[in-house]
């Protein structure tokens, strides 16, 4: 008979810094994968691991408009927001800011958020491939250096 015995915080800890080192790894491929226009998207990337009960969750952050990034936001035509951005103070701030980092007028970014938010965006898949492609390899390679 072969008997194996686990510490279980010894393991968790374990499990917790694999987690931990795999949220980093994945973000600085997110990071390289996202489009850049201002760069905000790219600063505002991240992750946290919690325990919650008897669970340890990996979660990664986004800005909100991230989605918007990832899938596209398809035209409603009538200027009425379905999918899209709507036209809020935040949005148009976030336009001008990338306008000042154009080198386009800042007159403009009213007119180029209502495009945006009558025409939609194309999509820029930067989540999804890393995920489906990468982060099962990053997480058994955190795991393999955690519990060597």
């Amino acid at each position: 008979m072969v008997k194996i015995e686990f510490d279980l915080e010894d393991f968790k800890a374990k499990l917790i810094d694999a987690l931990e080192d795999t949220g980093v790894a994945t973000v600085e491929k997110l990071k390289l994968d996202a489009p850049v226009a201002g760069g905000h998207l790219q600063r505002n990337i991240g992750y946290n691991v919690e325990e919650r009960g008897d669970q340890i969750i990996l979660n990664f952050n986004f800005p909100e408009y991230a989605k918007y990034v990832e899938y596209g936001s398809g035209p409603r035509g009538d200027g009425t927001f379905t999918g899209t951005p709507a036209l809020t103070e935040s949005f148009i701030a976030e336009i001008e800011e990338w306008c000042r980092q154009k080198g386009i007028p800042l007159e403009m970014a009213g007119a180029i958020a209502k495009i945006i938010s009558v025409e939609g965006t194309y999509m820029h898949p930067f989540i999804r491939p890393v995920m489906d492609t990468k982060f099962n390899d990053i997480l058994l390679k955190n795991l393999k250096k955690s519990f060597k």
